[in-house]
Protein backbone atom coordinates (compact mmCIF):
# COMPACT_ATOMS: atom_id res chain seq x y z
CA UNK A 1 0.00 0.00 0.00
CA UNK A 2 1.28 3.29 -1.06
CA UNK A 3 1.92 6.26 1.37
CA UNK A 4 -1.28 7.91 -0.10
CA UNK A 5 -3.52 5.12 -0.26
CA UNK A 6 -5.16 5.64 3.10
CA UNK A 7 -6.82 8.72 1.38
CA UNK A 8 -8.67 6.70 -0.87
CA UNK A 9 -9.97 4.32 1.98
CA UNK A 10 -12.57 6.82 3.37
CA UNK A 11 -13.80 5.47 6.70
CA UNK A 12 -17.07 6.23 7.99
CA UNK A 13 -16.13 8.74 11.11
CA UNK A 14 -14.35 11.10 8.15
CA UNK A 15 -17.07 12.52 7.08
CA UNK A 16 -18.17 13.15 10.23
CA UNK A 17 -18.04 16.99 11.70
CA UNK A 18 -17.01 15.51 14.84
CA UNK A 19 -13.97 14.04 13.22
CA UNK A 20 -13.07 16.94 11.09
CA UNK A 21 -12.88 19.37 14.40
CA UNK A 22 -10.62 16.83 16.14
CA UNK A 23 -8.45 17.07 13.02
CA UNK A 24 -8.49 20.52 13.53
CA UNK A 25 -7.63 20.50 17.02
CA UNK A 26 -4.84 18.11 17.14
CA UNK A 27 -3.19 20.15 14.30
CA UNK A 28 -3.87 23.53 15.88
CA UNK A 29 -2.29 21.91 19.55
CA UNK A 30 0.55 20.14 17.52
CA UNK A 31 1.32 23.19 16.00
CA UNK A 32 0.81 25.44 18.52
CA UNK A 33 3.87 23.28 20.63
CA UNK A 34 6.00 23.31 17.42
CA UNK A 35 5.74 26.97 16.97
CA UNK A 36 7.28 27.76 20.16
CA UNK A 37 10.18 26.20 19.26
CA UNK A 38 10.83 26.94 15.93
CA UNK A 39 9.81 30.85 16.57
CA UNK A 40 13.08 31.14 19.09
CA UNK A 41 15.19 30.62 15.88
CA UNK A 42 13.32 32.40 13.32
CA UNK A 43 11.67 35.03 15.09
CA UNK A 44 8.71 34.85 12.89
CA UNK A 45 5.30 33.06 13.71
CA UNK A 46 4.99 32.08 10.16
CA UNK A 47 6.18 28.72 10.35
CA UNK A 48 7.04 28.68 6.50
CA UNK A 49 10.71 28.30 6.41
CA UNK A 50 11.54 28.65 10.01
CA UNK A 51 13.57 25.25 10.09
CA UNK A 52 16.44 24.12 7.95
CA UNK A 53 16.10 20.94 5.49
CA UNK A 54 17.31 18.33 7.93
CA UNK A 55 16.97 14.24 8.06
CA UNK A 56 17.01 15.11 12.25
CA UNK A 57 14.09 17.90 12.30
CA UNK A 58 12.27 15.48 9.77
CA UNK A 59 12.67 13.00 12.15
CA UNK A 60 12.19 15.18 15.14
CA UNK A 61 8.53 16.73 13.81
CA UNK A 62 7.61 12.63 12.96
CA UNK A 63 8.51 11.74 15.98
CA UNK A 64 6.32 14.29 17.81
CA UNK A 65 3.15 14.19 15.91
CA UNK A 66 3.55 10.17 16.07
CA UNK A 67 3.20 9.98 19.70
CA UNK A 68 0.81 12.55 20.17
CA UNK A 69 -1.66 10.60 17.88
CA UNK A 70 -0.38 7.10 19.81
CA UNK A 71 -2.03 8.85 22.54
CA UNK A 72 -4.81 10.55 21.40
CA UNK A 73 -8.62 9.77 21.09
CA UNK A 74 -7.45 9.22 17.00
CA UNK A 75 -5.14 6.62 17.69
CA UNK A 76 -7.12 4.65 15.61
CA UNK A 77 -7.15 6.90 12.33
CA UNK A 78 -4.51 6.77 10.34
CA UNK A 79 -6.23 9.19 8.14
CA UNK A 80 -6.71 11.60 10.95
CA UNK A 81 -2.48 10.84 11.50
CA UNK A 82 -1.93 11.85 7.54
CA UNK A 83 -3.63 14.39 7.50
CA UNK A 84 -2.28 16.37 10.28
CA UNK A 85 1.39 15.04 9.19
CA UNK A 86 1.14 16.82 5.73
CA UNK A 87 -0.46 19.90 7.07
CA UNK A 88 2.29 20.37 9.50
CA UNK A 89 4.91 19.35 7.05
CA UNK A 90 3.66 21.50 4.60
CA UNK A 91 3.22 24.50 7.02
CA UNK A 92 7.29 24.19 7.57
CA UNK A 93 8.33 23.42 4.26
CA UNK A 94 5.74 24.15 1.37
CA UNK A 95 3.89 22.66 -0.39
CA UNK A 96 5.86 20.51 -3.26
CA UNK A 97 8.89 20.01 -0.11
CA UNK A 98 6.55 18.94 1.97
CA UNK A 99 4.77 16.55 0.07
CA UNK A 100 8.29 15.31 -1.14
CA UNK A 101 9.28 14.87 2.45
CA UNK A 102 6.15 12.44 3.43
CA UNK A 103 6.41 10.49 0.15
CA UNK A 104 10.38 9.93 1.81
CA UNK A 105 9.17 8.75 5.30
CA UNK A 106 9.92 4.89 4.28
CA UNK A 107 13.39 5.16 3.30
CA UNK A 108 13.92 8.03 5.71
CA UNK A 109 13.14 5.66 8.20
CA UNK A 110 16.37 3.32 7.53
CA UNK A 111 18.72 6.71 8.20
CA UNK A 112 19.78 7.17 11.72
CA UNK A 113 19.84 10.64 12.46
CA UNK A 114 16.25 10.56 11.20
CA UNK A 115 15.89 8.12 13.77
CA UNK A 116 17.18 10.28 16.11
CA UNK A 117 14.85 12.94 15.70
CA UNK A 118 12.34 11.00 16.43
CA UNK A 119 13.28 9.42 19.61
CA UNK A 120 13.69 12.83 20.64
CA UNK A 121 10.57 14.16 19.46
CA UNK A 122 8.44 11.45 20.91
CA UNK A 123 9.71 11.86 24.24
CA UNK A 124 9.81 15.66 24.41
CA UNK A 125 6.11 15.36 23.62
CA UNK A 126 5.84 12.13 26.03
CA UNK A 127 7.65 13.94 28.80
CA UNK A 128 5.55 17.17 28.79
CA UNK A 129 1.66 15.59 28.13
CA UNK A 130 3.28 13.89 31.47
CA UNK A 131 5.25 16.32 33.30
CA UNK A 132 3.55 19.67 31.81
CA UNK A 133 5.57 22.79 32.49
CA UNK A 134 8.36 21.23 33.96
CA UNK A 135 9.57 19.17 30.64
CA UNK A 136 8.45 21.81 28.37
CA UNK A 137 9.22 19.78 24.81
CA UNK A 138 12.96 21.47 23.65
CA UNK A 139 14.51 19.15 21.57
CA UNK A 140 14.39 20.59 18.61
CA UNK A 141 15.53 23.98 19.55
CA UNK A 142 18.06 22.53 21.21
CA UNK A 143 19.38 20.94 18.01
CA UNK A 144 18.86 23.91 16.38
CA UNK A 145 20.45 26.28 18.83
CA UNK A 146 23.64 23.38 18.71
CA UNK A 147 24.20 24.11 14.72
CA UNK A 148 23.72 27.62 15.22
CA UNK A 149 26.49 27.46 17.78
CA UNK A 150 28.83 25.19 15.05
CA UNK A 151 28.28 27.38 12.55
CA UNK A 152 29.13 30.94 14.48
CA UNK A 153 32.90 28.96 14.70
Amino acid sequence: MSFFDWFKKKDKTSQSRDFDEKIEKSYDWLMSILQVQSTMTSGSLAPKNALPKDEWIYGYLYGFIDFYFQVSELRESKNAWMIVTIRIFKAYYGEKHGNDICHKFPDLQTKKKFKEGVKTGGQDLMDFMKDGAKSSPMGLQFYLFKGFKKKKK
